[in-house]
């Protein structure tokens, strides 16, 4: 089971070494004459009946592709060669002696990859649906934007983090009236340079955003009521992360983390991290053997990510959801981090020793739920329990209390606003440092 760890990693390793799959691709490659300086590759993985593991590793070099077809039961190496015929990549597979043995048909136009492979008299015919290979050692490099601005003449903090499909995720938090905007957002284009944000809110309907250059997002506003203004937000900070995928014959995994400039604090991410690995391992491999055979493979689906509230050089505060295909309950666990230290914000501990933070959370709870956007619905209302806001997390208004991410509901958010606990902080707490900005 899975106790008392704040974030998640992936580190679960796969049948072949990371070592070899980089040699066969490297192999691919370079098995056209020419530089490969403008081959593009890919690496796809798929299961036979009985969950036999195959690998084509890809090479393209203009329009010829080239590659090997692997079996890391056997280690058996088959040569390929082929090219796009009517949106569909038609592959031969040669012996030894130069001769087609059988021929490969697969789909590009999806992210599963379906594939029929028949021997050269036709006689056999084989369906697989092949995915993206990806191991441990592959890093994908991901930027959270930090910005700061006006709209309709509210100050706001926006946190937007850049996904590896190119979808955007957001939070847009308005500081005076110490609340989070519900969005929901499109890209408009491949990159998400041009977006557009639906709110729900009553003041703003939706934001139409250009990033001009890093570090300024040009934005028209439209209100309820139609009327067009506009604004930019500043970037102020940024944040690297990177996302790590796996996937094998039982399960895929989808975790995405934050980068520090403090190495240690990394380190010490990483230890604790691979306890919670290890449980899901066990987790999923235990469902997959008890509940399902290969006919029903790669169903089982984790996928981690940060919903970050606030971030500077000194503080990251943020909640890490795991969400599992095989389970309704997402796994939330707060994060509270001194980075300078990498040492742990207790929020207790942030005020003066007569005062009961956990009283008056729920006191303010109580009091306040029936302000939030949506109270009105019975369905939303019976939801909005004060014992469903578990998660306590820091932003630039206030102290953040949170719901668990639900598939329906998304995340519900309400700020204790510092100016009414101002008196109960210590003077040498870390908050001290959010409320002098």
């Amino acid at each position: 089971m899975i106790k008392n760890i704040n974030i998640l990693i992936f580190f679960i390793f796969s049948v072949t070494s990371s070592g070899q799959i980089d040699e066969i691709q490297k192999e691919t490659s370079k098995s056209f004459s020419s530089s490969t300086a403008n081959n593009s590759d890919l690496s796809l993985v798929g299961y036979k009946d009985g969950g036999i593991e195959i690998r084509l590793y890809l090479s393209k070099n203009n329009d010829d592709w080239k590659g090997i077809c692997y079996y890391p039961s056997s280690e058996e190496k088959i040569k390929l060669e082929g090219g796009m015929v009517n949106g569909k990549l038609i592959l031969d597979e040669f012996d030894r002696d130069s001769d087609i043995i059988g021929m490969w048909l697969i789909n590009m136009d999806s992210a599963i990859y379906k594939a029929r492979w028949r021997n050269i008299a036709g006689s056999k015919l084989i369906d697989i649906q092949f995915h993206k290979l990806k191991n441990q050692f592959e890093k994908v490099q991901t930027i959270a934007g930090f910005y700061r601005g006006q709209l309709l003449n509210d100050n706001f903090e926006i946190v937007l983090i850049n996904n590896p499909d190119n979808t955007l995720k957001g939070n847009f938090i308005n500081l005076r009236q110490k609340e989070y905007l519900k969005n929901d957002i499109e890209c408009n284009d491949p990159k998400c340079d041009t977006f557009i944000v639906n709110i729900q809110n009553n003041k703003i309907k939706k934001l139409i955003c250009n990033k001009n250059g890093n570090d300024i997002i040009s934005i028209n506003i439209f209100n309820n009521s139609g009327t067009q203004f506009h604004s930019e937000v500043k970037k102020i900070h940024e944040l690297e992360f990177e996302n790590k995928s796996y996937i094998n014959k039982k399960y895929s995994l989808n975790i995405s983390y934050p980068v520090f400039e403090n190495k240690k604090l990394n380190i010490s991410f990483n230890n604790e991290l691979d306890l919670l690995i290890d449980s899901l391992e066990e987790e999923m491999e235990k469902i997959f053997f008890d509940k399902y055979d290969y006919d029903n493979r790669l169903t089982l689906q984790a996928n981690g990510w940060f919903d970050i509230d606030y971030y500077s050089n000194d503080i990251f505060s943020a909640r890490f959801n795991v969400q599992k295909s095989y389970s309704e309950k997402t796994n939330c666990f707060p994060v509270n981090l001194y980075l300078k230290t990498g040492k742990k914000i207790k929020i207790q501990d942030q005020f003066s020793s007569d005062f009961n933070f956990e009283f008056y959370r729920n006191q303010f709870l109580k009091e306040n739920i029936k302000y939030l956007s949506g109270y009105k619905s019975t369905m939303i209302r019976n939801y909005l329990k004060p014992e469903n806001f578990k998660y306590t997390t820091i932003n630039r208004a206030g102290i953040v209390l949170s719901t668990e991410f639900n598939s329906i509901f998304g995340t519900y958010k309400i700020i204790i606003p510092y100016f009414e606990i101002k008196d109960k902080i210590r003077r040498r707490s870390i908050l001290q440092k959010i409320i002098k900005l």
